[in-house]
């Protein structure tokens, strides 16, 4: 009986255990239908609503609501309704400042872009006040928290990288410029400039494909040949080299120049080592013969083997090569500085060996390659594998270096730098394919024409009642530089020759990239002529533009002129600043005289203590003229590590400039300069230690703090 009652209490537990399932199953069961369901509910409404979105955004009667506007990754939307409406069922939304900024952070409106016609987020400049109070934060423990809290705040939740308030959004600042630059010329039927004659050329030539590309640089190529000649001797071989390094081309040596005393100085350097095959591919595709071919290719494998082992050329030599580039001998008085040049070397060793006949071939192949150096940027069904991709320095343009990251700004420029950007050869600046004509004949034409370009991007930014008021602001902050220096004991103490500095500072001559020519802050002479014709196609515009440039700049040589007689380094819009120190010139770029820097309708206030600011900073830089006294310097600048005094005592001098001209008291100043360095950084960002400018959100800090201990705040 007693296992007979086991096994009931066994059946009836069993039981029990099959009933819980059950009743477990059909909940988990019920659970995920609800959730099914909910989600097909959810994704049927969501269909509907983003079907309701589009229709009413086709109708104009509505806008997107959402943060992901600029991807189109949300349906949210608010209605545009009338006025009557909106009275009955919108006056509780919130202010004018609260509607127009919608979903955007503090200090930022809704905005349509220019260029992508789609409604994104973009700052929002205050002025005539250019203080943004929606970002600050009152009360906060550190100036640049005070100043931009708000803004920090309302970044993203993992900061990736440093964002400066002031530069954040450069690049669709830039876009936007460059999209109203561009239709200024680009199209067949505004091409008064070379820029719109080139643009029309380029995309004819594209339109008429690979054959009529290839034609193209046919007739360039034998520009080339017509203007180097035969090679016959060392001498002619020289000079052949030098006229294709005045047309950007890579070859054996490049011809560039480097500063010296505030003068500029020509300098020869090392060219392009070609790899087999490198020459006979142009020449092959420009129909040369195959002996021919196999005679550059001789030549070069013989050049290349012999390069580091030749003599170094010697001053007569570099002269002949420097006489076929500029086309001149009056050249006594030209500085030629040496360099090493292992290629050239080469060259000078094979002519030794009375190999003229390969030396002529090699050089023929380096104008063929040169001849073809737009190819991968306008044959779009050609990956051009065998073009040269040079490992110098990125560029720009044709005499433009692309600019330092964002944040690194008023930088000293360098010998190197100089010697960078006068020496771009076309491996440097070849546009990638994209497959529009359009897009890349609009680039090409930025490559090849920088100083015309410089000058539009000026027009568009900069307004007259602008420029009028930056040259006035700038001559009363020169004397209020050299007054500081020279009058004020903390300042005047840091150098054993205040005299000197001060003097400096009233001779330093203001540039404004692209300003107009002949003006108070533009150079003094025309815009380089490439003597373009309409039968010339693109390739052989490309280098007769580029000898335009060459000889533009070398004149200045010639002519024995001061550094600011030459160009920027760095692209117009690029917010940059940087002095020569001691050559008399500092370049003040467009990206520091926009907003949030400078505007028309700024007061004297913000303009002083923004763009006014970073001129009287340059202008601070001729402390370098002068040896420094340690200890009060380390006085003045004990908030600062030593390896910023240099940027510091610059920052001081300029902020004490623009509080002695009356422009602004030391608070504003403070109030100001903080909020432009202001930044988000990521989290655990620390300074470098070795920059030579101060890090973000320091900037703002250290000069208030500095201001304060001088008693002024």
């Amino acid at each position: 009986m007693k296992r007979i009652a086991s096994k009931k209490v066994a059946y009836k537990d069993q039981a029990e255990e099959y009933r819980q399932l059950a009743i477990s199953w059909e909940a988990s069961t019920e659970a995920l239908l609800i959730v099914a369901i909910a989600l097909i509910i959810g994704l049927a409404g969501g269909g509907v609503h983003c079907y309701e979105y589009q229709k009413c955004a086709e109708a104009q009667t509505c806008t997107n609501a959402s943060r992901s506007r600029m991807a189109d990754l949300s349906c949210s939307f608010t209605n545009y309704v009338d006025a009557q409406t909106d009275v009955l069922y919108g006056r509780g939304n919130g202010s004018y400042v609260a509607l127009t900024r919608s979903v955007c952070a503090p200090g930022e409106r809704l905005h349509i872009n220019s260029v992508s016609d789609r409604t994104e987020c973009a700052p929002y400049r205050s002025w005539p006040d250019a203080l943004n109070h929606e970002i600050m934060s009152t009360g906060a423990s550190t100036k640049h928290e005070e100043m931009c809290g708000a803004w920090i705040k309302a970044g993203d939740a993992i900061q990736e990288q440093t964002k400066y308030w002031s530069f954040y959004d450069t690049e669709n600042a830039n876009a936007a410029v460059r999209n109203a630059e561009s239709n200024l010329y680009a199209s067949a039927r505004l091409s008064a400039t070379d820029m719109g004659k080139f643009y029309t050329a380029c995309t004819q030539a594209v339109l008429g494909g690979t054959g009529a590309i290839r034609s193209s640089a046919e007739v360039a190529y034998t520009y080339m040949k017509n203007g180097m000649g035969s090679v016959t001797s060392k001498q002619t071989a020289l000079e052949a080299a030098g006229w294709l390094a005045s047309h950007a081309c890579d070859g054996p040596a490049l011809v560039g120049m480097t500063v010296d005393a505030g003068m500029f100085k020509a300098k020869i350097l090392r060219g392009t080592t070609f790899e087999a095959g490198d020459l006979t591919q142009s020449l092959f595709a420009l129909g040369e013969s195959v002996s021919f071919q196999n005679d550059a290719e001789t030549a070069n494998a013989a050049i290349n083997a012999n390069a580091r082992t030749s003599p170094m050329a010697t001053i007569a030599e570099l002269e002949y090569l420097y006489e076929g580039a500029t086309g001149r001998t009056d050249h006594n008085l030209v500085p030629l500085v040496y360099g090493v040049t292992p290629e050239l070397d080469g060259l000078i060793w094979l002519t030794g060996q009375n190999r003229f006949a390969e030396a002529n071939a090699y050089l023929h192949g380096v104008a063929a390659t040169c001849a073809f150096a737009l190819h991968g940027a306008l044959d779009i069904t050609s990956t051009a594998d065998y073009l040269l991709r040079s490992t110098r320095p990125a560029a720009a343009s044709l005499g433009r270096l692309r600019a330092p990251p964002q944040g690194e700004m008023l930088v000293h420029v360098d010998n190197e730098t100089v010697l960078n950007a006068s020496s771009i050869t076309w491996s440097q600046i070849r546009a990638e394919p994209v497959g529009n004509p359009q897009k890349d004949c609009v680039a090409l034409a930025r490559f090849l024409f920088p100083d015309r370009i410089d000058a539009e991007h000026f027009g568009l930014m900069i307004t007259d009642n602008l420029y009028n008021r930056l040259h006035e602001m700038t001559e009363i902050l020169r004397a209020s530089v050299k007054h500081v220096v020279e009058q004020n004991p903390t300042v005047s103490a840091c150098f054993v020759d205040p005299p000197a500095v001060a003097a400096a500072t009233q001779t330093t001559r203001i540039r404004l990239a692209g300003a107009p020519r002949n003006t108070w802050a533009g150079v003094v002479r025309d815009f380089p002529d490439g003597q373009l014709s309409s039968t010339d196609g693109p390739m052989l515009m490309a280098v007769k533009q580029a000898k335009a440039i060459f000889t533009d700049r070398t004149n200045i040589l010639f002519a024995d002129e001061n550094v600011c007689t030459g160009p920027p380094i760095y692209p117009a819009m690029e917010a940059n600043a940087y002095i020569y120190p001691g050559g008399d010139c500092t370049h003040v770029m467009l990206g520091v005289l926009r907003k949030p820097f400078a505007d028309e309708r700024y007061d004297n206030a913000s303009l002083a203590s923004r763009a006014g600011w970073v001129i009287a900073h340059e202008l601070a830089h001729n402390s370098l003229v002068s040896t420094w006294n340690d200890a009060p310097v380390s006085s003045l600048l004990s908030r600062y590590t030593s390896n910023l005094y240099s940027e510091a005592i610059a920052d001081v001098i300029g902020a004490l400039a623009v509080i002695h001209a009356g422009y602004a008291t030391a608070t504003q100043v403070c109030h100001h300069v903080s909020q432009i360095w202001c930044a988000r950084v990521p989290m655990g960002y620390t300074p470098n230690p070795s920059a030579s400018h101060p890090g973000a959100n320091q900037r703002g800090d250290l000069l208030c703090a500095t201001l304060s201990d001088m008693g002024l705040m």
